[in-house]
């Protein structure tokens, strides 16, 4: 049981590194692009509404995951998580793979709205183990 909980633990932190961490690791692989907020492309979703819908979508699924975990019955799947998550920004799936595949050439960027989206969660968080206490 010890080494159950280990090795979920380990997952997790893999997790965590692989969608958080890559576009750091990346960043240094393409030469500097001076990419500012203002100059992304109108179609591709903006970097502040990109932190906004990162974050849902990765509460909703870090939910489900604990509760699975907990063995709780939910009937979301990943495919509901995205589809509630369009359905709340008004997006197309064309458009929010086309603003990733955007933001995975523009690394700079990139790596920026995934920092606002770990302060937006550490945010959550602390309100959670406040509300909690």
């Amino acid at each position: 049981m010890i080494k159950a909980n280990l090795f979920r633990k380990l997952l997790s932190v893999q997790s965590f590194c692989l969608v958080f961490m890559l576009p750091v690791l990346f960043s240094g692989c393409n030469p500097k692009q001076e990419l500012t907020y203002e100059s992304v492309p109108v179609p591709i979703i903006q970097p502040d509404s990109m932190v906004q819908i990162l974050t849902d979508i990765l509460l909703i699924e870090s939910s489900l995951r604990e509760m699975k975990r907990e063995g709780r019955d939910n009937q979301f799947t990943s495919k509901m998580v995205y589809t509630e998550v369009f359905e709340k920004y008004n997006l197309t799936k064309e458009r929010y793979e086309n603003s990733v595949a955007y933001y995975e050439k523009n690394l700079d960027t990139y790596q920026r709205i995934y920092e606002a989206v770990i302060t937006r969660l550490s945010q959550v968080q602390t309100e959670i183990n406040n509300l909690s206490e």
